[in-house]
């Protein structure tokens, strides 16, 4: 089982490699994952369709609703100003109505760069 730190990295780089997409945890069309989406691709490994299919994530809420991944992201996203309230008071639901919200990808990455800091910094 790897760390949050292992996963958060995971997930930036999946973020930075393949694009932020929106409005989805994976868009098969464009190769994009959501924040939401890269932190469970993160976390159980899987890729592609396989993170973006309802049949299959459902089965598996422990690696998709508040996790601590989305904790730190949350957190991060706080810190810099692109949270400036909670939505739903759920972890994985700020992370994934923020990162629809950004204009700039680069603001999100900033994010995960942040949690995995203090993700770092509390290991």
């Amino acid at each position: 089982m790897r760390t949050v730190v292992e996963n958060l990295k995971i997930a930036l780089d999946l973020l930075q490699t393949h694009g932020l997409g929106q409005s989805a945890l994976y868009d098969p069309y464009t190769g994009c994952y959501c924040s939401v989406g890269a932190i469970y691709a993160a976390r159980t490994g899987k890729r592609g369709m396989a993170v973006t299919s309802y049949d299959e994530i459902r089965h598996e809420q422990q690696a998709f609703v508040d996790t601590p991944e989305s904790d730190a992201v949350r957190q991060a996203m706080a810190e810099t100003g692109l949270l400036t309230e909670p939505f739903e008071g759920s972890s994985h639901i700020d992370v994934y109505l923020t990162n629809d919200s950004v204009a700039e990808p680069t603001s999100i990455y900033a994010a995960f760069t942040r949690a995995i800091e203090h993700a770092q910094t509390a290991a």
